[in-house]
């Protein structure tokens, strides 16, 4: 697993853990591998799993997103819990858990959850801040308030195999809630003017509309500060629509994608209130 500031690995023989290391990387993933992977003789053939947003692009080996490891291991040890905290050196993230081990929902904090304020330095320093110029901010700061929404239009059989959870890949609400609100957290670097900003929240709802043969998906994001997260907001409602395409391809190739817009923003300098 490779953070936002260290990289995580172990080795396990079945349930028993044979080695495991905890590398800080400050940037500089290749090198935190080599570190790692020089620590330990492996055996030829080991099977290997990578996680964590950087780690999954940086091998070209299986590899699976956090929420899908937390319900994995939730099932794996038997645990029955309300949620799950993960905390990692860029935020905090609580996973809401139902009855059946599924996440349902989450609830993330971009404010560095570790403690050690790395990453905290690292996004104000983007912004050509310092430690200092976060005490300047009032309590009082506003809160902007944005929603938009997205549309995947398909075939009726499509949308039946949706409800009676019959597509090969999976759940597919659960998966295009997740990924919504991963991209969220991830827009500035899939584009390019857009500054790295720390949400207080973020949200996606997917509602199937059989009137249309749609799933209609909105995303909500709030954040304080001075600037709006019209970005944010849409790239999170977008991707969800994209994994939800990904998810149901394998039955429907004539889906479409549309009405990706924005619904509301309120707490700026203007607000908007879509008139559709």
């Amino acid at each position: 697993n490779i953070g936002s500031s260290s990289l995580k690995a172990v080795l396990l023989d079945n349930d028993v853990i044979l080695w495991s290391t905890v590398v800080p990387h400050e940037g500089d993933f290749q090198n935190a591998v080599r570190q790692a992977l020089a620590s330990y003789k492996f055996p030829e053939g080991v099977k290997t799993l990578v996680t964590g947003n950087e780690g999954r692009y940086l091998f070209n080996i299986n590899n699976t997103i956090e929420p899908i490891c937390v319900e994995q291991a939730l099932q794996h040890v038997g645990s029955r819990v309300n949620a799950v905290v993960s905390m990692g050196g860029e935020d905090l993230v609580v996973y809401t858990i139902d009855e059946n081990g599924k996440i349902i929902n989450n609830f993330s904090g971009n404010k560095c959850a570790s403690g050690t304020g790395e990453f905290f330095k690292q996004q104000l320093a983007r912004m050509d801040m310092k430690l200092a110029d976060v005490e300047a901010v009032p309590d009082d700061a506003r809160v902007l308030s944005l929603s938009t929404r997205c549309s995947v239009f398909m075939k009726s059989e499509t949308i039946n195999a949706i409800e009676q959870k019959l597509l090969p890949k999976g759940e597919v609400f659960e998966v295009a809630r997740i990924s919504g609100m991963m991209a969220a957290k991830n827009t500035s670097g899939l584009i390019p003017m857009c500054h790295p900003l720390m949400l207080n929240y973020v949200n996606v709802d997917l509602e199937i509309n059989n009137k249309n043969s749609s799933i209609y998906i909105t995303s909500e994001i709030r954040l304080s500060g001075k600037t709006g997260a019209e970005m944010e907001a849409l790239v999170a409602a977008s991707v969800a629509a994209l994994t939800v395409y990904d998810m149901c391809k394998a039955v429907d190739k004539d889906m479409v994608i549309g009405e990706c817009r924005l619904i509301e923003k309120r707490g700026g300098k203007s607000d908007y209130i879509s008139a559709k």
